[in-house]
């Protein structure tokens, strides 16, 4: 186990370097990537979620918050992805936000293609097939909330009972159901969803 972690991590600082690189080589080509000869590049502190270089002017005023995505090869079809941070925060930002993709870094064909908040020129949402792991099983859709007079096969201690719902209370994970038993015991459970839904 502790081999499979070593790899994880040697992977994850991989990215990290990858990424490192190509702000670095944002910070070294300043000359030929700022807005204007005056201004100047600065990085933003590590860990900051919504961007990864400042570009502010003579002032100290900031005219660009800019997110650096660096790839190592050619820029493909797998695209490039920003965090929720990032989109929120381009949201935010409106013009002062860009996106600049290092493609190449580890190539001769390196370019940098700079783009202007592309989040609010963005009109559509494209899901690849990765998403198919997070779909909702059609049974866990259909019928799944709880309703009053529904019966339902619940443990109690190590017995299972027929119960069924009276009154119902809270939302979501937190949902407590008052029930009545087969014998007129009334009880108080939080709803499990491992409990079999009795029919009639």
């Amino acid at each position: 186990m502790g081999g499979h972690y070593k790899e994880q991590k040697s992977q994850r600082e991989s990215v990290k370097e990858i990424g490192d690189k190509g702000e670095s080589y944002i910070l070294d080509n300043k000359n030929s990537l700022l807005l204007s000869s005056v201004n100047y590049f600065e990085k933003a502190p590590t860990n900051n979620k919504g961007f990864d270089i400042y570009e502010k002017d003579q002032t100290g005023q900031t005219i660009r918050y800019i997110e650096v995505k660096t790839l190592t090869g050619q820029w493909g079809e797998g695209g490039v992805g920003i965090t929720e941070h990032q989109l929120e925060f381009a949201q935010k930002q409106k013009d002062k936000w860009w996106l600049f993709v290092v493609e190449g870094i580890n190539t001769e064909n390196l370019k940098v293609y700079q783009f202007k908040n592309p989040v609010v020129e963005a009109n559509r949402f494209m899901f690849d097939s990765s998403w198919k792991q997070l779909a909702y099983p059609k049974e866990s859709i259909l019928d799944n909330e709880p309703k009053v007079g529904d019966k339902y096969e619940i443990e109690i201690g190590d017995e299972l009972k027929i119960a069924k719902i009276l009154n119902i209370k809270g939302k979501g994970a937190l949902l407590r159901l008052e029930m009545v038993l087969e014998n007129g015991q009334k009880i108080k459970e939080r709803f499990k969803k491992s409990w079999r839904k009795i029919d009639g």
